[in-house]
């Protein structure tokens, strides 16, 4: 049993995405977010926590590193 919480563990932060090519994920109470960026709640990062809730630390990590992803460029205002 103890393996397999390892193994879970380890697929939990290989499948999650850290950055993308805008740039990388940001945390819920990052404020190192990049003003020329758009970003969006990652799904998958997002899910991963869910999965692994009973584990207590992986889903701290990815709340706290990895919730926001840049998706894209603002436009500039005019």
């Amino acid at each position: 049993m103890k393996n397999f919480l390892m193994i879970l563990t380890l697929i939990l932060f290989v499948s999650c995405t850290e950055r993308t090519k805008f740039g990388p994920c940001v945390g819920m109470g990052d404020d190192n977010r990049n003003p020329n960026l758009i970003y969006k709640l990652d799904g998958w990062n997002l899910a991963m926590g869910l999965i692994f809730v009973e584990l207590i630390v992986p889903p701290i990590i990815v709340l706290a590193n990895e919730t926001y992803c840049p998706v894209g460029v603002k436009e500039p205002t005019k």
